[in-house]
């Protein structure tokens, strides 16, 4: 099955996985009924859909553009660049990757580089200008305006949120449908 690139759902399994280590770390036992209930609520948009049937070549020349995109989140790869990696023309490249993913090669980009940054906001980093120019951000504000259109915080307001990390405190949020609630682009 097939998952779109929520960042909310992202963000969510971040804070998961940071309660459920911070548990360990205590000496607790998970408890089973929260995870599974967390991971049932991140689940529940997608049971209905349906995986697209595609042509083999054309998966294969968009997951080649995708690997690309994931190895370098740093570099803008041109357009011309990706197609000729593709093996087609830049617009059959637009055309496809659209319709594979639901959106633009500069949106997916964009989503990586804050998925990224949200994985490593949850490994502890605290540099955030540093973490911007890592991750190609023309400065820490771009970065900071992205994830204010993305995500609705900024990235002090999501690494303060990972820090205090709590699995029940997750399932509640997740009960109330505030971290499953569609993103810009979902």
């Amino acid at each position: 099955r097939e998952f779109s690139h929520d960042l909310q759902f992202q963000k969510a399994h971040v804070e998961m996985f940071l309660g459920l280590r911070s548990s360990m770390a205590a000496g607790q036992d998970a408890d089973d009924e929260v995870l599974v209930d967390a991971l049932a609520c991140l689940l529940s948009p997608y049971a209905a859909q349906r995986p697209a049937l595609r042509r083999a070549a054309s998966v294969r020349q968009m997951a080649r553009v995708e690997e690309a995109i994931l190895a370098h989140p740093d570099e803008n790869l041109g357009i011309d660049a990706l197609a000729v990696l593709a093996g087609c023309s830049v617009f059959h490249l637009c055309r496809t990757f659209r319709s594979m993913t639901g959106q633009s090669l500069r949106r997916y980009r964009m989503r990586h580089r804050i998925g990224t940054a949200l994985a490593r906001l949850g490994e502890g980093e605290d540099d955030l200008a540093a973490l911007a120019c890592d991750l190609g951000f023309s400065s820490h504000s771009h970065m900071t305006d992205a994830f204010r259109e993305w995500l609705g915080v900024t990235p002090s307001e999501v690494r303060d949120d990972l820090r205090r990390s709590n699995l029940r405190a997750l399932q509640v949020r997740l009960r109330a449908g505030i971290t499953t609630r569609s993103v810009r682009g979902s």
